[in-house]
């Protein structure tokens, strides 16, 4: 075999080499693993039925506050939800995400209409929605801390009992091969900038 067969061999081997552990690495980077971390949802024996008259609205207080003890807390009328947990993990490969929901159901045997708005700690519309159900469940991830409010407000014709039941969930998205993925996406790059180097260094030079 020739030498120049031999280097375009080599030069083949090589990109074919690196182009295989830049994939790698980017596979390694962006993969992510999710879980559940844990899910708490509120199922008394008796929950408290709260009325809401026609074209009323219903506030309904969900605070969250971080602490170092896991404490869960909430008022039996339904309107006033205190929970308090650890602060979530965030780390460049794992990181825990947190996130509400209320659970409302009406007692009365057909579909009533309602609209929701959910509203965070510093005012901000988290989103609005109009439902025609017996039952449903609004949902938000935590983004802040304190008191969100759940405006509930009855469009029906009638006079509704509803009850209001709490849920909370935290999800980890994990990262176990991020590490060794920025590793390989190093080497991956700098191979080809070392390779044109030694290159332009043995060329020879003009005299």
């Amino acid at each position: 075999m020739r030498a120049g067969e031999k280097n375009l061999l080599l030069k083949i081997y090589s990109t074919v080499m690196c182009l295989t552990l830049l994939a790698s690495a980017v596979y390694a980077v962006l993969h992510t693993e999710r879980d559940i971390i844990f899910e708490i949802r509120d199922r008394p024996i008796r929950p408290t039925s709260v009325c809401i008259k026609p074209n009323q609205t219903l506030i309904v207080k969900y605070t969250i506050t971080y602490g170092e003890i896991t404490r869960i807390h909430y008022t039996h009328n339904g309107t006033h939800i205190n929970l308090s947990f650890n602060p979530p993990v965030s780390r460049l490969d794992f990181q825990e995400q947190d996130f509400a929901g209320l659970d409302i159901d009406a007692v009365i045997d057909r579909n009533v209409y309602l609209q929701m708005k959910v509203y965070t700690p510093s005012g901000r519309l988290e989103y609005e929605l109009g439902y025609s159900s017996v039952g449903f469940t609004v949902g938000w991830q935590i983004e802040e801390l304190g008191t969100y409010q759940i405006h509930i407000t009855n469009l029906d014709s009638i006079e509704l009992m509803i009850e209001c039941r709490f849920r909370f969930l935290r999800l980890s998205k994990h990262k176990p091969f991020i590490y060794p993925g920025f590793v390989m996406l190093s080497i991956g790059v700098l191979y080809p900038i070392m390779l044109i180097v030694l290159k332009i260094l043995r060329k020879p030079k003009l005299s």
